[in-house]
């Protein structure tokens, strides 16, 4: 299973997707400090963290996200189920950062009203997304070789 390239691309991107969900990839600066993450714009006040706005949608498809790859991961004997999900799932990173930017540009500017500050992890998706694209090509060159060795017997 570990023995393919696209296997190792999947599974670095299936961590990264892990690391993804778990920490902040903006803060909004008002009058107190707002962190923008898969489970919603929150704020700590008196040592509470008192929830302002759900993203539900964005914490759902960043799941479904790890699921698909775990999933990609393990069908390496079927390579075209592979490789679509695999495809799915590109589109579905690259969704997510429209789930972002609806969620910071719209909701929270009008709600909070303050400015946004990213930070290093809003790269996650991108890289992913870089990472499953490499695995597709990786996915693509298995299966003509397999098809060419076909073709010699």
């Amino acid at each position: 299973m570990l023995q393919r390239i696209q296997t190792v691309y999947l599974l670095i991107a299936l961590i990264s997707s892990t690391v993804f969900l778990f920490t902040a990839f903006a803060q909004i600066h008002a009058e107190s400090l707002y962190y923008f993450d898969n489970f919603g714009i929150t704020h700590i006040e008196d040592g509470k963290s008192i929830m302002e706005i759900q993203t539900i949608p964005i914490l759902g498809l960043n799941s479904l996200i790890i699921i698909i790859t775990l999933i990609s991961i393990f069908l390496y004997k079927n390579r075209k189920l592979q490789i679509r999900l695999s495809s799915i799932n590109l589109l579905l990173e690259i969704g997510i950062y429209g789930l972002i930017a609806y969620y910071a540009y719209f909701i929270a500017q009008a709600t909070i009203e303050a400015p946004i500050s990213w930070q290093i992890s809003i790269i996650i998706p991108f890289s992913n997304a870089i990472l499953i694209y490499l695995a597709i090509r990786a996915m693509l060159k298995d299966e003509a070789l397999i098809k060419s060795l076909d073709r010699i017997r």
